[in-house]
């Protein structure tokens, strides 16, 4: 009888753990939701003769980053020596900041350039002097990795492809980014030219 009720306390306490657990997490998920940092998902223009499609070789106009629940935050990782990329960012779930993969097709090399940088929500934000601590990347393209210091930015060159080639973009914010980036969400467009 003592090991029947021992095991029955031991299933009561797991299950109490769990459930606390869980009513915790949605606690901080709500707490968290005013003061997380929204991208939105970016338009794409595009010069004619140039294609952009998803994965599943559907067309788009949108790119479509990756979720994170809590907002994008700023960067732990130490960055790498040669793509400047900070290792905790990446193209997989867990990453430290958002991607966004598409295809490309286009019969001459084409320029990719992120224009009308927007951030909206918090009123204290200097964002001509946080410009420096927002980044992007394409991980496909050498030397692509740029902050937004200029009112345009362009991240590189695609090569030319008629039968379409992959690229991953990668933005993430700087791990000296103010707090005043909490509550704000960030816009911008894409230019493929």
């Amino acid at each position: 009888m003592d090991s029947k009720k021992s095991a029955a306390i031991s299933v009561c306490a797991l299950l109490s753990i769990f459930l606390f657990s869980i009513i915790g997490s949605c606690f901080m998920s709500y707490l968290y939701e005013d003061e997380k940092v929204v991208v939105e998902n970016p338009n794409i223009i595009v010069s004619s003769g140039i294609t952009v499609t998803n994965e599943k070789g559907e067309q788009i106009n949108k790119l479509m980053f990756s979720e994170v629940k809590l907002g994008l935050k700023p960067v732990t990782g130490e960055l790498d020596s040669d793509t400047k990329i900070p290792v905790t960012v990446t193209d997989q779930n867990g990453s430290e900041g958002i991607f966004a993969k598409f295809k490309v097709k286009s019969a001459s090399v084409c320029s990719f350039s992120i224009k009308n940088l927007q951030v909206t929500g918090n009123d204290k934000l200097e964002l001509e002097k946080e410009r420096k601590n927002i980044w992007m990347s394409i991980k496909e393209v050498d030397d692509s990795t740029c902050n937004f210091e200029g009112q345009s930015v362009k991240l590189g060159s695609l090569p030319a492809s008629t039968e379409g080639l992959n690229f991953t973009l990668l933005f993430w914010l700087s791990s000296v980014a103010s707090d005043e980036f909490e509550s704000t969400t960030i816009s911008f467009d894409v230019e493929i030219s």
